[in-house]
């Protein structure tokens, strides 16, 4: 009786975690990639980045990699819907390290099952205060982020929408 009892309760547990996997594949059906380039690297050093996914850091940097390349920073699954992107940058200006500015924007995405979503940031910095300051005591700061969102269809449906195409 007890080892009945025991295999209906394994069953029970499996079949528990089978619908957990299926609720789950379906909430968390799309799969998000997020870039962050930093393009001015010649003139200003990305002192420090940092990507928040829904308020939640999922990218910290304090070496300047987003000046190297042009990786992915994060990838992961979501659930289909809105979804908050933050990007932050600090740069500090190669010729005089005493200019430093920082810029922050946040952009609302849109998540749709069972698609990729790839978001792509790239910051900038078009002042010129770091190296006319020393010439004429003026100049200018000009830190931004520009950034492109695209879903594109997932060939393989991923791990977290099993079958579907």
């Amino acid at each position: 009786a007890l080892r009945q009892e025991y295999l209906s309760l394994r069953d029970e547990l499996f079949k528990s975690r089978a619908r957990a996997n299926t609720v789950a594949s379906q909430l968390y059906s799309t799969r998000i990639q997020v870039k962050l380039t930093y393009t001015s690297g010649r003139f200003y050093t990305p002192a420090k980045a940092s990507i928040r996914l829904d308020g939640a850091a999922v990218y910290e940097d304090a070496t300047g990699a987003i000046a190297g390349d042009d990786n992915i920073r994060f990838d992961g699954y979501v659930a289909p819907g809105r979804h908050l992107v933050t990007f932050r940058v600090e740069a500090v200006g190669k010729d005089d390290d005493s200019f430093t500015s920082a810029t922050e924007s946040t952009i609302v995405v849109k998540a749709v099952a069972g698609k990729d979503l790839l978001v792509s940031a790239k910051a900038k910095d078009s002042g010129d205060i770091a190296y006319e300051w020393k010439k004429s005591e003026k100049g200018s700061y000009g830190l931004g982020i520009d950034v492109g969102v695209k879903t594109t269809k997932r060939d393989d449906a991923g791990a977290g929408a099993k079958g579907k195409k």
